[in-house]
């Protein structure tokens, strides 16, 4: 794997669900050590296409390419792509820890109990360790559903709405997860309808609309492929 490829390009996707076209023509390329926060309405294709680049939805048409990898290469995308999606689909009646021990496992990380056990310590989880997930408020479910998309070191990370849920110092544990994955050389991608996280955290900020990429209005922008994304300031 090269580290000059992109962590995730995008290039002429198309994607359909039913009779009803979600996303058309989209083209994105994200660098690794890069944050991307994905703007628009409800419906306008954010989840769907964080779906198509964690490999759980596949593309109509266009291609996708992970680390300059292209699927249906053989390229594992589970391994190097953590994803949390808007639903935190944890096992409600693992503890927290097991929790985050099964998604380590899964995905043979190296000294699995001490990474999780860092992972809880740093998101403030530690005293929580031996709950069960479903007895968990939805703020730190949260918290762990982003957690368990990391604990196994990815190169790509793409987040659904992750600041739904968390209280204010929610929201600072995860501005802090995020910049330290930047630095980790991760490669980052949250869709929100949260402005604020997305100026904080993020150096470029993408809209879609009726499932094309358009500029943010009244901020300076820089094109890509056949789309128009806005850099800002990190």
């Amino acid at each position: 794997m090269a580290d000059e490829s992109p962590a995730v390009e995008v290039i002429g996707l198309h994607k359909r669900l039913g009779f009803r076209v979600v996303l058309q023509d989209v083209n994105l390329s994200l660098r690794r050590g890069e944050v991307a926060a994905l703007m628009g309405a409800n419906g306008a294709g954010k989840t769907t296409l964080l779906r198509c680049l964690a490999a759980l939805l596949r593309p109509c048409a266009g291609e996708i390419r992970w680390l300059g990898h292209a699927w249906p290469a053989r390229f594992p995308v589970g391994r190097w792509v953590g994803y949390a999606g808007h639903d935190a689909g944890l096992y409600p009646h693992l503890t927290v820890e097991e929790n985050l021990l099964f998604a380590a496992r899964m995905h043979r990380t190296a000294t699995p109990v001490a990474r999780v056990r860092a992972h809880l310590a740093s998101a403030g989880l530690d005293g929580a360790a031996d709950v069960p997930a479903g007895q968990l408020s939805q703020g730190v479910r949260r918290r762990l559903s982003i957690l368990r998309a990391v604990v196994h070191a990815p190169a790509i990370v793409l987040l659904d709405e992750p600041s739904a849920g968390l209280d204010g110092p929610g929201r600072a544990w995860l501005r802090e997860q995020v910049r330290r994955l930047r630095h980790t050389d991760c490669g980052v991608l949250l869709a929100t309808h949260d402005a604020e996280l997305a100026r904080a955290v993020s150096d470029q900020i993408w809209r879609l609309r009726d499932g094309r990429v358009a500029a943010q209005a009244g901020m300076s922008v820089a094109v890509a492929g056949a789309n128009v994304v806005t850099r800002v300031a990190a």
